[in-house]
């Protein structure tokens, strides 16, 4: 199943954004955003009587790319994911769960980012007390070709299910230390971790959307590649 690209920029720009209300300048609101019939928290700033919306974090809900190109000065939005997937089959686990073996190579800029693996765990064992919990892991290696320092926060990368479910950032208590900051020619190798709260069995594809990487060339940071989306079609 793959994640529904129905929704337009223009409908987004339009319809969410730029969506009417009659409310006070700055006006603080408890109006909650839906998208797909599901809570998205972000905030919402009433100006003028109308809401406005951060356009990134709800492109990336719908699996959307935004872009910022620097020299140009623009920001380019996309529903359209050029990185899709076809996964085999996938090979069952002691635990219960599966995993997928692949050879996914994703350039942006001078990073590499090597996925070999892709497991979904409902038993993902850590802590010292051994607690469990449902996880979705990518075993990665991560490239930094270039000789200058360059910062690369893949554990931040966002999951969209096909079951809608969204999971907004990865977690750094869980991950192996693959992202961050990156010395010239530094490789890094390990696991980044999601934490899945649904259903494991309707799982069928997803979507990772990553930042693009960025370097300290000059007084502030500036982008080096592209944001990424890659989507995985899953063969269980």
């Amino acid at each position: 199943m793959h994640l529904d690209k129905k929704y337009s920029i223009g409908f987004l720009l339009t319809a969410i954004i730029s969506l009417s209300l009659v409310l006070g300048v700055y006006a603080e609101t408890d109006i909650k955003l839906l998208v797909n019939n599901k809570e998205v928290n972000t905030p919402i700033e009433i100006i003028d009587g109308k809401s406005y919306i951060p356009l990134h974090a709800v492109s990336e809900y719908l699996g959307a790319q935004v872009n910022w190109n620097e020299a140009a000065r623009t920001i380019n939005v996309s529903n359209s994911i050029s990185n899709k997937i076809h996964v085999s089959e996938g090979i069952q686990t002691d635990d219960g769960g599966s995993y997928f073996p692949v050879d996914v190579q994703i350039n942006s800029g001078p990073m590499i980012i090597k996925i070999s693996k892709i497991t979904l765990s409902p038993n993902f064992i850590y802590g010292k007390n051994k607690e469990a919990l449902k996880a979705l892991i990518l075993t990665v290696e991560i490239e930094n070709t270039s000789g200058d320092e360059v910062i690369w926060n893949l554990i931040h990368g966002q999951i969209v299910l096909n079951t809608r479910e969204h999971i907004p950032t990865g977690s750094s208590f869980l991950s192996d230390q693959v992202d961050g900051q990156f010395s010239g020619k530094q490789k890094k190798q390990g696991n980044i971790v999601f934490e899945l709260k649904g259903a494991m069995d309707n799982i069928t594809s997803f979507t990772y959307i990553i930042d693009s990487p960025l370097g300290f060339q000059t007084d502030y940071p500036v982008s080096l590649g592209m944001d990424e989306a890659i989507h995985f079609v899953l063969r269980k």
